[in-house]
């Protein structure tokens, strides 16, 4: 499928692209030394989602919230806790101070590194790694069909 998908790109976007490795920001998502407040999900037991739509929640593990927060933070985050097993993780954070666009007036949640550490027990640490991308060299606008 991925063969098709280039060959497709290629032929009708007539794209050029190349890959190589950069020095990107990433974070780690790690256990915070102090506290961890995560609690595993016993034998039969499901995560339970609150009414509240400004609280994240269905995530199972780590991994999965890294996912999550990569998505947020717009930079790679791993799973660096080392922890297994199923988790209820509810996360309640300012889904505006990421983008850096300013809260709403009346909006009143913490900062998301506050909530990692404080609902949660776990800290995002930032650094840098040397990752592959993939860059686009060129690419058309496609003719008419």
């Amino acid at each position: 499928m991925n063969a098709m998908l280039q060959t497709l790109l290629a032929d009708r976007f007539k794209v050029q692209l190349h890959r190589e490795t950069r020095d990107i920001d990433v974070y780690d998502l790690v256990v915070d030394p102090h506290s961890l407040k995560m609690k595993p999900l016993r034998d039969g037991e499901d995560f339970h989602c609150p009414a509240d739509p400004s609280v994240v929640c269905g995530l199972t593990n780590p991994f999965q919230l890294a996912g999550f927060l990569r998505a947020v933070t717009e930079k790679p985050v791993f799973d660096k806790t080392g922890m297994t097993g199923r988790y209820n993780i509810l996360l309640s954070f300012d889904v505006y101070a990421p983008k850096g666009k300013p809260s709403p007036k009346g909006y009143s949640k913490p900062l998301l590194e506050d909530a990692l550490r404080d609902q949660l027990g776990l800290q995002l640490v930032p650094r840098k790694d040397t990752l592959p991308v993939l860059v686009v060299d060129s690419i058309e606008r496609p003719s008419e069909n």
